[in-house]
């Protein structure tokens, strides 16, 4: 499993709004993801990978791509070990 795959599977467990998904999927417009379920989400990945993050930090991301590498960045090594 990828990072953006695991960050995908952790949408798709806290969202009942998430179908398909890929990296390139725009959380907000594609798969119609409200403030409440990327809250939700948020705190999916806070527990997830035992970090903190701000709303202010991800709210503007709008790709699972652009959210992995906000967290990649606010979090170097997060993605390491889904690394091939």
């Amino acid at each position: 499993m990828t990072f953006p795959q695991k960050i995908i599977s952790l949408i798709q467990e806290n969202s009942d709004k998430a179908g398909d998904i890929t990296p390139e999927t725009d959380i907000w417009k594609d798969i119609q993801i409200d403030s409440l379920d990327f809250l939700m989400i948020v705190d999916a990945i806070e527990d997830e990978f035992n970090i903190a993050i701000t709303d202010e930090a991800v709210k503007k991301v709008r790709t699972i791509s652009a959210l992995c590498a906000k967290l990649e960045e606010m979090f170097p090594g997060i993605s390491d070990e889904y690394r091939g």
